[in-house]
């Protein structure tokens, strides 16, 4: 049986963050004591266990350095483009614009459990008639309205210039989470993802990249829906879609989705 590797807490996170420091050994990205983020709310570290590896450091601000980074890349002149309830087209589409960058507003479902729901995101979901009876992704609603009085203001995420959110056949109580959110002053623009099948016998289809088959037709809406989705989100783009920058920006994305595969297989076989 693989031996585990022996876990700390975030103090002995941070002596081993200052002991490779101490030997030298160069920074990752997003390098620096795990406990920086504390300061920030993020309250629950300090009942977790941690890899000490520098890789697994690097990974945890990574994560947790998400609104100050995308606070640095609007102030850099990046549009930002919140891809609401989407992993798939949408954020590789966008990622394909110059001067824009997507990013997923509705992870913001785990700041409350980062924080121990010292920030006031649930009950300022509350407050809006969106209550525990919704997904935990209602936390996104209070990410830009003031905070309950006598709590100070975090700056979570910065507005963007746009948010996407698909409609159709999609969860419903995100759809009408962000029907609130447009209520709140921001603009979102809508897509319709319909419910995918296989085609009749009697109906033309086509064959996915998955290996899986699907009425003409749908293929079609889809199609149609992304072009016109493509055109709003260059409203807020420096430059214009072309074919050599999304098939650049889908080669980029799958790079990335078959490491992770890899690193899944890895982890979860180990």
């Amino acid at each position: 049986m693989t031996e585990l590797l022996s876990q700390v807490d975030l103090a002995g996170l941070d002596a081993a963050y200052a002991a490779d420091q101490a030997r030298g050994l160069p920074s990752l990205c997003c390098d620096g004591p795990v406990s920086q983020h504390l300061a920030h709310g993020d309250r629950r570290l300090r009942h977790l266990r941690f890899d000490p590896a520098p890789a697994s450091r690097s990974l945890w601000n990574f994560l947790l350095s998400e609104g100050e980074r995308l606070e640095q890349a609007q102030q850099g002149g990046q549009r930002l483009v919140a891809t609401i309830k989407d992993l798939g087209p949408i954020p590789v589409l966008a990622s394909a614009l110059e001067g824009v960058l997507p990013f997923a507003l509705d992870g913001a479902w785990w700041i409350p459990c980062l924080m121990e729901q010292s920030d006031g995101l649930l009950q300022q979901a509350d407050a809006l008639g969106v209550d525990a009876s919704f997904c935990p992704v209602r936390a996104m609603l209070g990410v830009y309205l003031p905070p309950p009085p006598g709590q100070a203001a975090v700056c979570h995420y910065p507005p963007p210039a746009l948010v996407t959110c698909s409609a159709g056949a999609v969860c419903d109580d995100v759809s009408a989470i962000v029907q609130r959110l447009q209520g709140l002053g921001l603009p979102v623009a809508w897509w319709e993802m319909p419910c995918r099948r296989a085609p009749e016998a009697d109906e033309p289809g086509l064959s996915l990249a998955g290996g899986l088959r699907a009425p003409a037709s749908q293929v079609a809406l889809v199609a149609t829906e992304l072009r016109r989705l493509a055109a709003v989100i260059a409203t807020a783009a420096t430059g214009p879609l072309d074919e050599p920058r999304l098939a650049a920006a889908i080669r980029a994305a799958n790079a990335i989705r078959r490491r992770i595969r890899d690193l899944r297989q890895m982890v979860f076989a180990a």
